[in-house]
């Protein structure tokens, strides 16, 4: 038995905008949103550094002071190196042209670099992004769809897949 023929099959582009515009969303959706313990930590570091100032310099003010502008300038570079890391991840694995074919099962992105499926049973979440969407097959795992280049029709057949399948449309 052979497989059934995509409903909808189409050449979509990716631009680095849309991949500048994934990786920002992951990171702020998906690691930002977690570490929220680590700004509490900063704002009573800082809340400890005023305290300290109020009450005259000491080497405790000095000390707090050292360690909050320190942890910010860590915290700093740590997020640069996490942005650029992954913006060059993706643009690596990232074809600037491919085809994708929607099914009644699954979808399959194709181009020169390889082939990739995903079944919708398998699709974990979906962030929809206007002129492109995010499906997730793990956490840390996601296939960039641009919308731009699908007919209006497929765009929409992409969303109640999704939707049927249970996972929310973000």
């Amino acid at each position: 038995m052979s497989a059934a023929p995509p409903l909808y099959s189409a050449r979509v582009r990716t631009t680095e905008a849309m991949v500048r515009r994934a990786v920002r969303a992951f990171l702020w959706r998906r690691v930002y949103a977690r570490s929220r313990l680590w700004l509490g930590v900063f704002a009573l570091l800082a809340v400890s550094v005023a305290v300290d100032g109020w009450t005259g310099p000491s080497e405790a003010a000095v000390a707090s002071a050292a360690v909050l502008l320190l942890a910010c300038a860590m915290g700093g570079v740590f997020v640069w190196w996490q942005w650029r890391n992954m913006v060059r991840r993706v643009r690596r694995t990232t074809p600037a042209e491919a085809t994708v074919s929607l099914g009644e099962a699954n979808m399959t992105l194709s181009s020169g670099a390889g082939r990739a499926t995903l079944a919708w049973a398998d699709c974990t979440e979906a962030w929809d992004l206007g002129d492109f969407m995010m499906l997730f097959s793990a956490p840390d795992r996601f296939i960039s769809v641009p919308l731009v280049d699908l007919p209006a029709e497929a765009g929409a057949f992409l969303r109640s897949r999704v939707a049927v399948a249970g996972k929310a449309v973000l």
